[in-house]
């Protein structure tokens, strides 16, 4: 089982995780919003736009989306994570309630389900 200062343990990595990524939405946000080479597109109204510049732009804000929702995602299992924690119930599998083991806990300290559990639910119908 885990004790008072695993718990302290996990939610001061859990709080670092988020912040991570809180700033990192933050420096995404600020790089999407130039335009070419980062400058906005305001500071050269007449430039013309090369179509192969365009392009590399387009996939690279696509990649950065991508990013962003992803930890989004990430951010969401953070937090409910640290509902566990207050509620009491983090470390137990929300599945079979079996203990989720420490290892798997310092690997994704998110983790809702224990290994079996998550294992059954990735296997395809």
């Amino acid at each position: 089982m885990l004790t008072a200062q695993n718990l302290k343990q996990y939610r001061t990595t859990l709080h670092a995780m988020r912040a991570r990524l809180i700033d990192h939405a933050a420096q995404i946000r600020e790089e999407t919003s130039g335009g070419i080479d980062g400058a906005p597109r305001e500071d050269f109204p007449d430039r013309p736009i090369d179509p192969l510049d365009r392009a590399s732009q387009q996939t690279e804000l696509a990649v950065r989306v991508g990013l962003a929702e992803n930890e989004a995602h990430l951010r969401t299992e953070i937090d409910a994570a640290l509902e566990r924690l207050d509620a009491g119930t983090y470390g137990v599998c929300e599945d079979c309630g079996a203990v989720i083991a420490a290892k798997r806990l310092e690997a994704v300290p998110y983790a809702k389900f224990c290994i079996r559990c998550e294992r059954l639910a990735e296997q395809p119908a």
